[in-house]
């Protein structure tokens, strides 16, 4: 693909992060970063609650959404909590997540495992029982519901090893939330950036066949530098950065994008 982008008049990619890996690969004649633009009204209207009350109990909400594959890494969030936070703080996680290939319920029981075996794992308790228990949401939701969540919850967390264009953290920030992730795609709206090092990819998951192998790299994030972000959110949880949705909204709107692709059409 390096041989075809060379073809190409110009390329645009949505992040800074996307940006810097093509031009490790080539060198089209002619580049721009041009996001991907939303729908910036979502972000003042009202939602309908998903999450019963009695669940959240005045809890301070981490939350993540994403798929459950290794480049994610939700096994890294789900330590990081249990690790930094114990069970008398009032705080809690919510996981809404899917898993390749197996529908709503089964992926539900494989989450459930996954974290119980997690924190057998951590041995910080006498069983998985004495673990505070997480909101895991394996159902199809629509976005109104999604959006929902965001306005639920207070602090998204995202340690990925590699995004184009992460749409949950964009409208996270974009709902006044805080935002934690790795340096990737959206990294320009985190309010702490989580510490990794870049390492050779190593996975069982296939998108495509020359796609995720050794011959490419991606980040590996600290878990001690997640707890450490974690723990600042929820230091700072009665503090906002109102320059965020700003941001987001400023930058995204359709027209905004629109206005940068002009720019972008009129130097190639």
């Amino acid at each position: 693909w390096p041989t075809k982008i060379k073809m190409m008049d110009a390329v645009w990619t949505p992040c800074k992060y996307s940006d810097e890996c093509l031009m490790l690969s080539s060198s089209p004649k002619s580049h721009a970063i041009i996001p991907i633009p939303t729908d910036v009204t979502k972000y003042t209207k009202d939602y309908q609650p998903i999450i019963p009350a009695n669940l959240i109990d005045n809890k301070f909400l981490f939350y993540f959404i994403g798929e459950d594959i290794q480049r994610k890494n939700l096994d890294l969030v789900i330590r990081a909590f249990h690790c930094e936070f114990d069970k008398g703080e009032q705080v809690g996680l919510v996981i809404k997540t899917s898993r390749p290939g197996l529908d709503d319920n089964q992926a539900y029981t494989y989450i459930d495992n996954k974290i119980n075996n997690i924190k057998n794992t951590l041995r910080l308790y006498a069983d998985a029982n004495q673990y505070r228990r997480e909101i895991i949401i394996t159902d199809r939701l629509s976005e109104g519901e999604i959006y929902a969540l965001h306005k639920q919850c207070h602090t998204f967390v995202m340690p990925s090893s590699g995004e184009g264009w992460n749409l949950p953290a964009a409208d996270a920030a974009g709902f006044g939330n805080k935002v934690l992730m790795t340096d990737t795609g959206c990294s320009q709206y985190a309010n702490y950036l989580i510490r990794a090092e870049t390492t050779r990819v190593f996975t069982p998951d296939k998108p495509m066949h020359d796609l995720f192998t050794s011959r490419e790299s991606w980040l590996e994030p600290s878990q001690s530098n997640i707890q450490i972000t974690m723990r600042w959110a929820f230091n700072t949880r009665n503090t906002k950065d109102l320059s965020m949705p700003k941001k987001v909204i400023n930058e995204l709107s359709y027209s905004a994008v629109g206005e940068q692709i002009c720019r972008a059409l009129s130097q190639v």
